[in-house]
């Protein structure tokens, strides 16, 4: 009766060595399979760089006046709408003599932590670049454009059109 236990017990150990055997013999198999290659993160990071596109921004600079959840073409919108709030009463203490209507060039920046950086300005009177530069002396806080979640500095130009009195 005993040896007929040690028999069986001996024989239930072979039976699952060979199962363990053949479990590991089939994994390492299957760890061969050509489909698995190794990609290098810098061929991962190139890639993912290559897909985006630089040149556009998932959400635009933002006044606090403005919406976050609302479409990309609304907060365009409402930048420009808001940019034109805060830029009017400086443009109405201007007072300079036009005969023809003249478009004033302005190239603006938001940085990273949403400051607003007058780039430079295209127009033919000192005076008014002068007034124009007073207006940014004390520029309004914006929320900064966003990439991927991530806030980034965006430069646009803006115009401006004068028109005479």
């Amino acid at each position: 009766m005993i040896s007929n236990i040690s028999i069986q017990t001996n024989l239930y150990f072979w039976h699952m060595k060979t199962i363990v055997a053949t479990v590991c013999f089939v994994l390492f198999l299957s760890c061969k399979n050509e489909d698995f290659i190794k990609v290098d993160a810098e061929i991962i990071a190139h890639n993912e760089l290559q897909a985006i596109d630089l040149r556009e921004v998932d959400s635009y600079p933002m006044f606090k006046a403005c919406d976050e959840m609302s479409s990309k073409e609304n907060q365009q919108t409402c930048f420009a709408r808001e940019m034109h709030k805060w830029l009017k009463p400086y443009l109405d203490t201007i007072s300079v003599n036009f005969v023809n209507p003249d478009t004033i060039q302005m190239y603006l920046s938001v940085d990273e932590k949403g400051k607003l950086i007058q780039d430079s300005i295209h127009l033919k009177e000192n005076a008014l670049k002068d007034r124009f530069l007073e207006a940014f002396n004390n520029p309004p806080q914006l929320y900064p454009a966003q990439k991927r979640g991530v806030p980034v500095k965006v430069s646009f130009q803006m115009p401006i059109i004068i028109t005479p009195n």
